[in-house]
């Protein structure tokens, strides 16, 4: 699908605002639906700021959704300078080209991905991840010389047992976080072939049991920062049985996960 991300910088020194009348209609009339393809990011320093609230409310009520970029660009490249370009990127050959980076899922600790993700070392080392869950049976670990990895082996099928999984896998992200007494917690990539099933059941029971969170607010947590997250529905139902076993009793009705079409038809 065709991509293209807008940052609109809104120089309010020269207490300016060029979006609504100059940038929107210049990139809108090109397409039939704009919608499917313009994301709009709002940066400035201030997020209160009473010009970037303004545009904020008048692109929303003109049906699009923009998102704000919390401390500006600036704060951004400080922490995410390997995702950052001073170049314009217009070319559909050169997005392509780009490097897709794991979800975020807790902020400079614990990120999901897929397995070429995981194989990638430009990646590791950018994020800085010390620790890996691998849960494939089909994929091998690739750096076991100067990472740390937990080896689960499940197969993305409905009926596949996680009783022991869960709660190993939750020890061990809390353990490489928590880092060894006098030392810096760890960063942990949590990874199956895709990153959409086999990782998220993995991510979820961690936060169930280290955050304390019931199924739905965890779900709603890791959708949030990763859209394509959707264990199967076997999976689903043992998330469900370890919410119990966690809290005492169920916390969460699936059928609100599945209403909010969270769930992997598979």
């Amino acid at each position: 699908m065709f991509y293209l991300a807008i940052l609109i910088l809104l120089l309010l020194c020269l207490n300016m605002l060029y979006t609504l009348c100059d940038i929107i209609p210049n990139y809108t009339h090109n397409f039939a639906n704009y919608k499917l393809y313009l994301e709009i990011i709002l940066q400035e320093a201030r997020a209160d700021s009473p010009t970037l609230q303004h545009c904020f409310f008048q692109l929303s009520a003109l049906g699009m959704d923009p998102v704000i970029l919390q401390g500006g660009f600036s704060a951004f490249h400080s922490l995410y300078p390997f995702l950052c370009t001073p170049r314009m990127v217009l070319l559909e050959s050169e997005r392509r080209s780009l490097t897709i980076y794991p979800s975020e899922i807790l902020e400079g600790a614990l990120y999901q991905g897929s397995a070429s993700q995981a194989h990638d070392y430009r990646i590791i080392k950018n994020l800085h991840i010390t620790h890996v869950v691998n849960a494939t049976a089909e994929i091998s670990d690739a750096f076991p010389s100067v990472l740390r990895y937990l080896r689960l082996r499940l197969s993305d099928d409905a009926q596949q047992d996680l009783r022991q999984a869960l709660p190993e896998a939750s020890r061990f992200i809390a353990e490489a976080l928590r880092g060894a007494p006098g030392a810096p917690g760890g960063r942990v990539l949590v990874h199956c072939s895709l990153g959409r099933s086999r990782s998220s059941v993995l991510t979820l029971g961690f936060l169930m049991e280290h955050r304390r969170w019931s199924l739905l607010h965890a779900f709603r947590w890791l959708k949030e920062r990763r859209a394509c997250a959707a264990p199967n529905a076997g999976f689903l139902q043992q998330l469900s049985d370890y919410e119990e076993l966690l809290f005492g009793h169920r916390l969460t009705s699936l059928d609100d996960i599945r209403e909010k079409n969270y769930l992997c038809l598979v």
